[in-house]
């Protein structure tokens, strides 16, 4: 019995297809992109964690006075000891955080 053969691909649009090199053309890519991860699951490490990352303007787009004040007065004082202790228990002990060994192993 005969192999059915796959659906051919959909035509990219003549734009896109123009600043795309020949040899990239027709192709598909995965960008795997990790957001960062505490370096322990200590209240302290997921506090700089938090304080780095929901204070990246990337990640919070809000005014900065209103960021810093939920930030310091609302998330800071409260959510890294709740944090941690998730991560406690999803934390390896010989590899770290989950994210970062899986990331790791995809790369």
């Amino acid at each position: 019995t005969a192999t059915p053969t796959p659906p051919a691909p959909a035509a990219a649009s003549p734009a896109l297809t123009s600043r795309v090199p020949p040899p990239f053309q027709g192709t598909t890519g995965v960008v795997l992109v990790n957001i960062g991860t505490p370096a322990s699951p200590s209240v302290k490490d997921v506090r700089a964690y938090l304080a780095e990352f929901l204070g990246d303007p990337r990640v919070v787009d809000v005014n900065p006075i209103v960021k810093f004040f939920l930030l310091n007065f609302v998330v800071l004082p409260f959510r890294p000891k709740e944090s941690a202790e998730a991560y406690a228990e999803i934390w390896d002990k010989e590899r770290g955080s989950p994210l970062a060994y899986h990331t790791e192993d995809l790369v």
